[in-house]
């Protein structure tokens, strides 16, 4: 198959997360793609995550308010047989790729006693979200 060699005939599209990557990567290398199409592409993580917090916050009560001990947990079970699991790796995994530690341990973008936002944390998020 061959390509256009031509930014007016190479278009990108994604879904969810690779919508978000369709919206960026013309918007960083506008010199490659010429067009975009996005389906629920990722965007205003103001909306979409802090809503969320708060449930995480009430879930990790049951595991000493530690995500690391939710995770342990989830890995000795069947996966997806609690009401929250879904959200809660979703979280790990965000926080995994946008606000690892210099070991490599995901932190959270919230204290996870008080929900309190941690702005140095949360701001590491957004930074990777150049769509908002």
């Amino acid at each position: 198959m061959s390509s256009s060699t031509s930014t007016r005939g190479r278009a990108i599209t994604g879904k969810s997360s690779g919508g978000f990557g369709a919206m960026i990567t013309p918007m960083l290398r506008p010199d490659l793609f010429g067009a975009l199409a996005t389906h629920a592409g990722d965007a205003l993580y103001e909306l979409c995550y802090i809503p969320e917090f708060g449930k995480i916050i009430r879930v990790l009560r049951d595991y000493d308010h530690d995500i690391l001990r939710w995770w342990d947990d989830f890995r000795s079970r069947t996966a997806f047989t609690k009401p929250d699991d879904a959200t809660l790796l979703m979280t790990l995994g965000v926080a995994a790729c946008f606000s690892a530690r210099e070991d490599g341990t995901p932190e959270l973008p919230f204290d996870q006693v008080t929900g309190e936002l941690l702005p140095e944390v949360w701001r590491r998020w957004l930074a990777e979200r150049l769509a908002r």
